[in-house]
C-alpha cells in the first residue's frame, strides 16, 4: 500500500515537529510542576489609592495557583527563608540567573515573576445610567530553575465593572452614596479585577506549560 511507503517519513516529520514544540518547556516528572512565587513588581503610577497593592496580587496568585491542579506550590514561609539565608530581596528574582539559583535551593521546577503594569478606572454613559469599570493588566514571566531561561510570558487584562459612581474609602471605611446608590468603592472594584486578571493568567499558565 502506498501510506505504508510513506509511513517512516509521516512518524519522522511528527517526532521532529513534537521535539520543537516541547523544547521550551519545563521538563517535570508526574502531572504537576513545583513553582515558587517570587512576587510581583508594581510598574503603574497609580493605584487609586490602594495600599500594598504588589503583596495582594502576590496572595492572589499564590492562592489561585494553589487551587490549580497542575502545579505543586512552594510555601511562602519557605521562600522567605531561603531569601534570608542567602541574603537576596524579592527585587533580586528579577534576575534569572537568581531566580533559577534560589528556585534549586527550594527544590522549585520553576520561579514566577511579574509585574502589575497597569490600572485604570473610569466612567461610562449608558442607556440605563452610568457604568462605572477598572481594569488591570499584568505580565507574568516562567523561568525554569534548571536552565536560568524565560520559558513563557504571558499578559492579560482583567476588568470589574458597577453601577453608579465608585467612591473611595474613607478614614472611617464608609463608602455609601445614598444618592446614587454607590454599593462598591475603587479598591473593591480593583481587587475584583485583579483577581479576574490573575484566574485568566493562571489559566492560560496552565494550558501552555
Amino acid at each position: 500500500m502506498i501510506y505504508k511507503r510513506y509511513l517512516p517519513v509521516i512518524l519522522g516529520m511528527f517526532l521532529v515537529f513534537y521535539g520543537c514544540a516541547t523544547s521550551n518547556s519545563v521538563q517535570h516528572t508526574g502531572s504537576k510542576l513545583r513553582v515558587a512565587v517570587a512576587g510581583f513588581s508594581v510598574k503603574t503610577y497609580n493605584t487609586f489609592g490602594v495600599k500594598d497593592i504588589g503583596r495582594k496580587l502576590n496572595n492572589m496568585f499564590s492562592t489561585s495557583l494553589s487551587k490549580n491542579e497542575h502545579f505543586v506550590l512552594i510555601e511562602r514561609a519557605k521562600i522567605n527563608a531561603v531569601l534570608n539565608e542567602q541574603r537576596f530581596q524579592l527585587t533580586d528574582m528579577v534576575d534569572p540567573a537568581t531566580a533559577a539559583e534560589v528556585g534549586k535551593m527550594l527544590d522549585a521546577q520553576a520561579i514566577i515573576t511579574g509585574s502589575l503594569n497597569n490600572i485604570d478606572c473610569s466612567l461610562m454613559n449608558v442607556a440605563i445610567g452610568l457604568l462605572a469599570y477598572c481594569s488591570s493588566t499584568i505580565n507574568v514571566r516562567i523561568i525554569s530553575t534548571e536552565t536560568g531561561k524565560t520559558i513563557l510570558t504571558v499578559s492579560e487584562t482583567g476588568r470589574s465593572y458597577t453601577f453608579g459612581v465608585p467612591v473611595r474609602i474613607t478614614a472611617e471605611g464608609k463608602t455609601r452614596d445614598d444618592v446614587l446608590g454607590i454599593k462598591r468603592s475603587y479598591e473593591d472594584m480593583i481587587n475584583s479585577s485583579l483577581r479576574n486578571t490573575v484566574e485568566k493568567a493562571v489559566s492560560a499558565i496552565s494550558e501552555q506549560i
